[in-house]
C-alpha cells in the first residue's frame, strides 16, 4: 500500500528543512511527548516507546541532499514500511514538502487504514509547514 500526502508549503530555505529532517537528533523535539516516551536518537536512528505499540526503532536509509530523506523501521516494528520526505525549492526561501508511506498491509486492512494514514500524513505536513 502506498499513501501520499498533499504538498505543503514552508517559507524557509530548503537547506534548513533538510538539515532538520535528515537528523533524528533535530526531529526528537518535534515529537508529541504525550504519545512518545523513552526517546534515544542518533543522526541516523531513533528508538522510542510509542503509545499502544511498545518500543520501536526508525532508521534513515537514504539521503539525497536537499531533495529526499528515506526512513524505514528497524527492529520491533509491527509491519515493514518505508517513509520518505520529498523536498523541492519553489523559489529561494519557499520549500515544498511531500510525504509518502509504503507499507506492507494486508489487502483486507488497506480499506480500513488507508484514509487514516493519509489524514495523518496531511496533518504532519500541516504541522511541519506551520513550524516556521
Amino acid at each position: 500500500m502506498v499513501v501520499e500526502s498533499k504538498v505543503g508549503k514552508i517559507l524557509r530555505p530548503i537547506e534548513d528543512i533538510y538539515s532538520i529532517l535528515s537528523d533524528f537528533r533535530r526531529i526528537v523535539p518535534l515529537l508529541p511527548a504525550e504519545h512518545v516516551k523513552d526517546v534515544t536518537a542518533t543522526e541516523d536512528s531513533c528508538c522510542f516507546t510509542a503509545e499502544g505499540t511498545g518500543t520501536m526503532e526508525i532508521k534513515i536509509i537514504n539521503r539525497e541532499p536537499f531533495a529526499l530523506i528515506k526512513y524505514t523501521g528497524g527492529t520491533n516494528v509491527p509491519m515493514q514500511f518505508f517513509f520518505w520526505v520529498q523536498l523541492k525549492e519553489a523559489s529561494p526561501g519557499d520549500t515544498r514538502l511531500k510525504l509518502t508511506l509504503k507499507a506492507e498491509v494486508p489487502k483486507m486492512m488497506q480499506f480500513m487504514v488507508k484514509s487514516k494514514i493519509e489524514k495523518a500524513l496531511n496533518e504532519l505536513v500541516d504541522k511541519i509547514s506551520a513550524a516556521q
